[in-house]
C-alpha cells in the first residue's frame, strides 16, 4: 500500500523539522493559486507545540501516500481534511508533516499566514463538502461560482 511505503519518508521530514527546526524545500505543482507557484521553495515549519489551526496550509501524506501541500478545512476525531487541488473537495490527511509559513520564488519572500477570510473559506467548504458529498447540483454550481469569485481576493497575483 503506498500509504505504508511513504509513511516512514513523512515521519523522518517531521522528525528533521522538530529536531533541527524550520526547513526550506521546493514546491512542484501550482497551489492555491498565485499562492505557492510551481518550483517555490516553501518554508516548512514543525507544529510544535502549537497544533494546527483550520486554514493553515500544510503539508502531509495524501490517501494516496504523496507528500502534498493543501489547506487544512476541518477536524474531527480521527485526525484533519485537507483541501485537494479541485477547488470544493476534501480529503482525509494522512500524517501531517509540517506548516508553511513563508514563499520564495522570483527573489521575494513573503510570509504564508492562516487569515480569517482563508478559514472561513476552509470552514465553508468543509460544510458544502459534507452537504453534497462532492456532488454539485445547482446550488453547488452557484457556490463553486461564488468561490471562484472570491479566490483572487484571497490570493492576490503576487506578479
Amino acid at each position: 500500500m503506498p500509504l505504508a511505503k511513504r509513511e516512514p519518508l513523512a515521519g523522518l521530514i517531521a522528525q528533521a523539522l522538530e529536531s533541527g527546526g524550520p526547513r526550506w524545500v521546493t514546491s512542484r505543482g501550482a497551489c492555491h493559486g498565485e499562492l505557492l507557484p510551481d518550483g517555490a521553495r516553501i518554508l516548512l515549519e514543525p507544529f510544535g507545540k502549537r497544533p494546527p489551526q483550520q486554514g493553515e496550509i500544510a503539508a502531509y501524506l495524501s490517501p494516496q501516500g504523496r507528500e502534498v501541500v493543501h489547506r487544512l478545512c476541518h477536524s474531527d476525531a480521527r485526525g484533519w481534511w485537507g483541501n485537494t487541488d479541485t477547488a470544493l473537495a476534501m480529503e482525509r490527511t494522512g500524517r501531517l508533516i509540517g506548516r508553511v509559513t513563508a514563499c520564495r520564488h522570483d527573489g521575494r519572500v513573503r510570509g504564508v499566514k492562516p487569515l480569517a477570510a482563508r478559514a472561513a473559506l476552509a470552514w465553508f467548504i468543509h460544510r458544502l463538502y459534507r452537504r453534497t458529498h462532492g456532488r454539485f447540483g445547482a446550488g453547488g454550481r452557484l457556490v463553486f461560482e461564488l468561490v471562484r469569485r472570491l479566490k483572487p481576493r484571497l490570493y492576490p497575483h503576487t506578479a
